[in-house]
């Protein structure tokens, strides 16, 4: 028998030693390599990240080792799993946008890094992910759901100018953003005082 026989017989690709070599010069060399060893995916991977998506096998180690070097490879893991996403997110909140399952804790650390920026990519919003987000960025406001008048309060004490995308005003609400910044009585909805 054959050597090339015998990996044929069981289904095993040689390794050529020129694998290692061509995707250290093109990581997206890897689709033409049937033999995707952890050393050439790597390789391949560090020289162009987007390889990562040709993978055939993602190994958490060649996963985590890509997501630490940087964030932005989340979007290429297929097995997204909550402490790779969490090295993504903490390292650019605004990466939520790429992570395919959102738990609590992954949307409350992307709200930190962002500051309340990346609402906007929050599948569910909760009402703690909303007040998170207002209390390090009252201007978010406009990307709530679903305004409480907690969650209203928290964003006109860190910015009183948004007040005027509150969407349904109290008294306590006005008075805390004209309290904080007089200019805020511009966007006080008079209607909800009773007319004398």
């Amino acid at each position: 028998m054959k050597f090339s026989e015998f990996l044929e017989e069981e289904g095993v690709d040689d390794p050529s030693p020129g694998d290692l070599k061509r995707v250290k010069r093109d990581g997206l060399a890897l689709r033409f390599i049937r033999n995707q060893t952890p050393e050439v995916c790597l390789a391949a991977a560090m020289q162009n990240s987007s390889a990562l998506e040709l993978v055939k096998e993602q190994t958490h180690e060649l996963c985590l080792k890509m997501v630490e070097k940087n964030g932005n490879n989340i979007q290429f893991v297929r097995d997204q799993t909550e402490d790779l996403c969490l090295i993504a997110v903490e390292s650019d909140g605004n990466l939520l946008k790429h992570i395919r399952n959102q738990t609590h804790d992954v949307c409350m650390a992307a709200m930190k890094k962002s500051h309340g920026w990346a609402l906007s990519s929050v599948k569910h919003q909760t009402p703690e992910i909303c007040l998170e987000a207002v209390r390090r960025n009252g201007g978010v406001l406009h990307r709530v759901h679903e305004q409480t008048p907690e969650i209203c309060m928290a964003a006109v004490e860190d910015d009183p100018e948004v007040l005027f995308d509150v969407k349904v005003q109290t008294i306590e609400i006005c008075q805390a953003a004209v309290r904080k910044d007089a200019n805020a009585i511009e966007y006080v909805d008079r209607s909800i005082f009773d007319e004398e």
